[in-house]
């Protein structure tokens, strides 16, 4: 058993969720069958996460079908910055929760980068749990055709040597009343900070559960992070392991 009761700051998930919408075989803008799947369960979100808002997501997109939608690297699917922003009526300690949607094309690829957070406030690690509401989070709701990565952020209170047992309680915290928590597979650094990994082994995609743990301890650590594309930040060859 690990301690949840161990405080974090700033306490954020996000899901880096990647779904085929066209393949090889196909002609060139042509969708598959399932091409909008990813943006359909997304939309489901709208319940647990209680954005009625959200429900409409699918409608808002951009098609792809064109011979420049898929020669281009990245392409946002919304107007204006790529991105909607919603506050909806889940609060800690008095701080709101914001919800971000980050909708996009890469090639033959959709992306969707969704990440929670609240600002300003130190909870208990088990609160992770509120950023994961009925588990709707996870692969086996996203069913995403390429897979997907899940990273939970946060400020440790504590000093470094609890790091590992505070990485381990956040995803106690994100995974209650769940029964898909991964097991703990490699530890390293990101941007200064101390990064830890977690997977359940699956192969399938839609069984998969990569999970990283981020404490940032490194004052320029989102100052490094902030000119890269999010998309691309955890790509493999970011996570450094270490021994």
């Amino acid at each position: 058993m690990t301690d949840t009761a161990l405080p974090i700051k700033n306490p954020s998930v996000t899901l880096y969720a990647f779904h085929l919408w066209q393949d090889l075989s196909q002609e060139l803008g042509q969708l598959r069958p399932d091409a909008d799947q990813l943006w359909q369960h997304c939309a489901n979100l709208s319940q647990p996460l209680a954005i009625p808002e959200l429900k409409s997501l699918p409608e808002k997109l951009q098609s792809p079908a064109s011979q420049t939608a898929i020669t281009s690297d990245h392409i946002d699917l919304l107007p204006g910055n790529g991105r909607l922003t919603y506050t909806p009526p889940l609060q800690i300690e008095g701080s709101a929760l914001t919800v971000e949607v980050y909708p996009r094309q890469i090639h033959d690829t959709y992306a969707l980068d969704l990440t929670l957070y609240y600002q300003n406030v130190t909870v208990a690690a088990s609160q992770f749990s509120r950023l994961n509401p009925q588990g709707c989070l996870l692969a086996s709701n996203i069913q995403p055709s390429l897979g997907q990565t899940l990273v939970l952020y946060g400020e440790p209170v504590g000093t470094p040597e609890e790091d590992r047992k505070l990485a381990d309680a956040c995803v106690d915290g994100f995974f209650q009343r769940t029964d898909q928590k991964p097991q703990f597979t490699a530890s390293g650094q990101l941007f200064g900070s101390p990064i830890f990994a977690y997977d359940n082994g699956k192969e399938k995609p839609t069984e998969q559960c990569h999970l990283l743990v981020w404490l940032n301890r490194h004052p320029e650590t989102l100052k490094l992070i902030r000119p890269l594309q999010k998309l691309e930040t955890f790509s493999g060859t970011a996570f450094q392991r270490s021994n």
